[in-house]
């Protein structure tokens, strides 16, 4: 049984010193004493640490890698100059975005904000103006879904494609179909399931070995 929060003196916790144990970068009881502070119960346990999460970081937005698949499209449509001058403004303009989440999670740092970028209904529900918050933080959320959907389906299918093409690269007897994609779509969604629920104990080891294989290989 887990034990009860700590609430600090007189039933208000004043800081995370005065939380028996809390000492400690990592501390359990000092993310226990985040979560009093906003007034939320700790209900997740801490299984990520600064190399695991860093390595989670470039692992997920693979951006240089993404770039160089993605820079086909943009080459084609505004040449070399287009391309770079697009990139060079669309940084600053998501420098600005990650400003505000980084204030957003300085003010509410709880795990409900943790997605890909963002979770725009928890930061609606936590921001919003009481009237909308709940309207808001609905719509929100099921955007962010299909969003999700769209993003995790069509990089699924980008990857099946690269899978196909390198196999086609060293091998030209081999014949390409599109049901291989496809199969190798549904074999990429079962591995994420797989990684995400039983394997998710491991998830951080694997993080770093991934973000490892990425640089180096």
């Amino acid at each position: 049984m887990e034990p009860e929060a700590y609430h600090g003196k007189n039933g208000v916790l004043d800081s995370v010193n005065e939380v028996p144990g809390a000492q400690g970068r990592y501390n359990m009881m000092m993310d226990r004493s985040d979560m009093n502070r906003l007034g939320k119960k700790q209900e997740l346990k801490r299984s990520f640490r600064l190399i695991s999460i860093f390595s989670f970081m470039c692992v997920v937005m693979s951006t240089w890698v993404f770039v160089i698949n993605a820079s086909t499209s943009g080459l084609a449509a505004g040449g070399t100059g287009g391309f770079i001058a697009v990139y060079i403004g669309s940084s600053f303009a998501y420098f600005t975005v990650v400003l505000s989440l980084a204030e957003m999670a300085s003010i509410a740092p709880t795990a409900g904000g943790q997605a890909r970028v963002t979770n725009p209904y928890h930061w609606t529900s936590e921001f919003a103006h009481p009237r909308v918050q709940k309207f808001t933080s609905y719509v929100a959320g099921w955007l962010l879904t299909l969003s999700w959907l769209c993003g995790v389906t069509s990089g699924m299918f980008l990857t099946g494609q690269m899978v196909q093409g390198a196999i086609l690269i060293t091998n030209e007897s081999s014949n390409a179909q599109p049901y291989q994609v496809w199969c190798l779509v549904f074999a990429f969604a079962a591995s994420g399931l797989f990684l995400n629920t039983v394997g998710a104990r491991y998830l951080a080891l694997m993080e770093v070995f991934v973000a490892v294989f990425l640089v180096l290989g």
